[in-house]
């Protein structure tokens, strides 16, 4: 079996392996995937974990489950949209390395009313702006626009942003000894302005899923804020609830 890595939930590295499998051709389409508690066995996992895996494949559009005939494969390429579980921040930091970021333009600013209330800081403060596209594949059209927003003291990390696949609050942590204890995170719906459309390459006006995003370390300072821009038809977002 192979070694798991801590970063990445084992339904998530079951998906992979079988997706080098598909790529490779061990599995075709039409196929008739192993039942699941052949595969529960196979990678000495839970059928949850299992399920799990078979859901993620589901949403890639890439299996079909028949009932009373089992799951087949009915497709070797994933969807074209990049759909993304987000549940942690250990799988928001996989998230990251999944993804690259592309550097359009840095500034500093002071916090108007819309930014304050967006950031949920003081009106005036004063914030490092990073202006980034995030893109999924090489050559592709960009999954999402960012905003993120660092402390001034913090500015030494601009320069590492896009040049390593990292989420942005790991390099506060690992450059400032840092700890990020909580994320908070809202999301709406909007609308393309000028700005977000001129950077996707998309008509203004077009429907976007905005997220906010909000980092806090273990004594509750605000250190690090994002605003992120997804356009409809290239992103969406799966959050999955488990009763305790």
């Amino acid at each position: 079996m192979p070694k798991s890595s801590p970063n990445i939930p084992r339904y998530r590295e079951i998906v992979n392996e079988l997706l080098d499998k598909v790529g490779a051709g061990d599995l075709k389409i039409g196929d008739r995937l192993v039942p699941e508690t052949d595969l529960a066995t196979q990678y000495v996992v839970s059928r949850h974990t299992i399920r799990e895996a078979m859901r993620c494949l589901q949403d890639l559009g890439m299996i079909e489950r028949r009932k009373g005939a089992g799951t087949y494969l009915i497709s070797d390429q994933p969807k074209k949209d990049f759909s993304y579980s987000i549940n942690t921040l250990e799988e928001l930091l996989q998230y990251a390395s999944h993804t690259k970021l592309e550097v359009l333009s840095v500034d500093s600013i002071l916090a108007d009313r819309d930014t304050a209330a967006r950031l949920h800081c003081e009106l005036g403060a004063n914030w490092i702006r990073v202006s980034v596209l995030r893109i999924a594949e090489p050559g592709a059209a960009a999954i999402g626009y960012s905003e993120i927003f660092i402390r001034p003291e913090h500015t030494d990390i601009v320069k590492e942003i896009g040049t390593r696949a990292k989420a942005v609050y790991t390099l506060l942590e690992e450059n400032y000894g840092l700890k990020i204890q909580q994320v908070y995170q809202d999301i709406d719906s909007a609308l393309a302005t000028s700005n977000v459309a001129s950077r996707l390459l998309i008509p203004v006006g077009h429907p976007l899923l905005e997220i906010t995003r909000r980092y806090y370390t273990d004594d509750e300072r605000l250190i690090e804020a994002s605003i992120n821009f997804h356009p409809a038809g290239r992103f969406r977002y799966q959050i999955r609830l488990t009763r305790d």
